[in-house]
């Protein structure tokens, strides 16, 4: 079973396969793990249903994340890029 990885805020961030799951386990399916479905208690939803649609990243996750670790292995500031990446994922789901 693909195991869902909820946030605080109940918003699908993850995945992991599991093969023994608990009756707290909720099963992920087939769905992206891009922040861009929340639990709502029974079903995943799409989160701009009844939350508002979220504005698109100024810059995607995994290019945010390249930056960081590029700038943490040469010792260099972190990037306006990944700040502004946390700020836009604060807004839109913190």
């Amino acid at each position: 079973m693909r195991v869902a990885i909820l946030d605080d805020n109940k918003v699908l961030i993850g995945a992991a396969d599991q093969s023994s799951v608990t009756s707290d386990d909720i099963d992920a399916g087939d769905l992206p793990t891009d922040g861009t479905y929340f639990w709502d208690g029974e079903k995943f939803m799409p989160v701009g249903r009844g939350r508002g649609k979220p504005l698109n990243p100024p810059v995607d996750s995994g290019r945010a994340n390249y930056l960081l670790m590029r700038a943490v292995i040469n010792g260099t500031p972190i990037p306006q890029e990944c700040i502004d990446w946390c700020a836009w994922y604060e807004r839109t789901y913190g």
